[in-house]
């Protein structure tokens, strides 16, 4: 009995350490596993899509989005779910229920690997992404609608009786939701004065701005009873290319005595290409103001055709200062630019600016025909050109019926020759 008893004591005591020496090699075990995971870098991982999720005004209709996450290592494969349509904050589908705009879009994704065996670092990839395709009222129907003649908001509202056009932030509780109009963000009302005025309202808790398509053209055009447009800091012309016609026609028949187009300093034409008549037979026969603002950029316009042609034709008293961001370095056709611009004013003057060059322009006809004919100042006006004018240019008629006694600053020395030896009276030439 004591020989058992001396053989299981010592068996406890080898046992015991062995057992707990069993369990430190399990923890290390697993400890050593853990260490040893293979670490994936995030750092480089991101989403990726196309063009801003633009929308293909030619073919009215939502183009394929490419929507993928980059940069991810080669061990995790992904896929995607809870890409959306018509998913809009504030019941957005309650309050515009006929809108018909698809916008807002989420995409989540979700990565598959060996958890086990890997774990991520620099994880900084949102799982979830959201977009807008525009921060705009105007989406597929309603873009068109509000950048043509033809549109909803020229047939609903004739263009003779409208004389306000605002841009506002904020709709009213009785437009919001109402079936009468539609869309719900344009309405109207009369003043006291029996003015009639039109209001596109900005829901400015999903919208930053209105933003024009890229066809912008006829935009503000014939509406003859015009007085002015207020607002056009709320308004986004980023996107727009083709302005032509902007401003055609504006106020020809309204009694306001004074019309005023004051373009916001917040102006951004990085786009824009097409200014054909864009301020061409605006105003009536009271005074007019065009200020083009601080930042009239035209950089990228390669057409100019007509742009202020008769512009003022009528009015009394008006002035046009193009300013410092007036180039037009890419404009390849000045043809009647400023034909009869102004030739009725009695006060009325030109300031080309100090950028006007025009080295790639095909035509300079009828550039100044009949400007300011009117005018009796003859103190302020600045004409300068820069560049050198092509021997191909067409140039008939570029100072017919120009009569005023200013002087055309050149800075080319075959420019001054060829426009010297065509033997107008006006205007004087000088090379510098």
């Amino acid at each position: 009995m004591k020989k058992l008893y001396i053989f299981t004591m010592i068996l406890l005591v080898v046992a015991i350490p062995l057992f707990f020496a069993g369990c430190v090699d399990d923890d290390n075990e697993k400890k050593t596993q853990s260490s040893t995971k293979i670490q994936l870098d995030l750092a480089n991982a991101k989403w990726d899509y196309n063009d801003d999720f633009e929308f293909d005004r030619e073919s009215l209709d939502f183009t394929e989005y490419e929507v993928k996450v980059v940069g991810l290592p080669s061990e995790i494969s992904v896929w995607y779910d809870g890409i959306t349509h018509n998913s809009m904050p504030n019941n957005y589908w309650e309050v515009y229920p006929n809108s018909g705009r698809e916008e807002y879009y989420t995409a989540t994704v979700h990565l598959d690997y060996d958890e086990e065996k890997y774990e991520l670092i620099n994880d900084n990839l949102p799982r979830t992404l959201n977009w807008k395709i525009y921060d705009t009222l105007y989406l597929e129907k309603e873009e068109t609608v509000i950048s043509r003649p033809s549109s909803m908001w020229y047939d609903r509202y004739s263009r003779s009786t409208v004389n306000y056009i605002h841009f506002v932030e904020g709709i009213p509780d009785e437009i919001q939701g109402n079936p009468i109009y539609e869309p719900n963000y344009l309405w109207s009302e009369s003043d006291d004065n029996g003015d009639f005025h039109l209001y596109f309202g900005l829901d400015t808790s999903i919208y930053k701005n209105f933003k024009l398509p890229k066809d912008s053209s006829y935009l503000f055009s014939y509406f003859y009873n015009l007085k002015g447009i207020t607002g056009l800091d709320l308004v986004d012309f980023s996107k727009a290319e083709d302005l032509s016609n902007l401003f055609h026609s504006l106020g020809i028949t309204s009694d306001a005595e004074k019309i005023e187009i004051i373009l916001p300093d917040n102006l951004n034409l990085k786009n824009a290409k097409d200014m054909q008549q864009m301020f061409s037979n605006l105003g009536n026969d009271n005074d007019l103001v065009v200020d083009l603002g601080d930042n009239f950029d035209t950089s990228n316009v390669t057409n100019m055709f007509g742009m202020f042609a008769s512009c003022g034709k009528h009015s009394k008293s008006f002035s046009l200062d193009l300013g410092d961001k007036f180039y037009t370095s890419k404009v390849t056709n000045m043809e009647q630019m400023f034909a009869n611009c102004g030739n009725g004013s009695e006060n009325f003057y030109l300031d080309l600016g100090k950028h006007f060059d025009i080295s790639n322009t095909a035509s300079l006809r009828q550039f100044l025909l009949g400007c300011g004919s009117a005018s009796q100042n003859t103190v302020d006006w600045h004409l300068e050109f820069v560049g050198k004018i092509s021997k191909t240019c067409d140039l008939e008629w570029i100072f017919a019926s120009f009569l005023k006694d200013v002087t055309l600053v050149v800075h080319d020395i075959d420019t001054f020759e060829l426009l010297n030896a065509m033997n107008y009276d006006y205007p004087a030439l000088s090379l510098v």
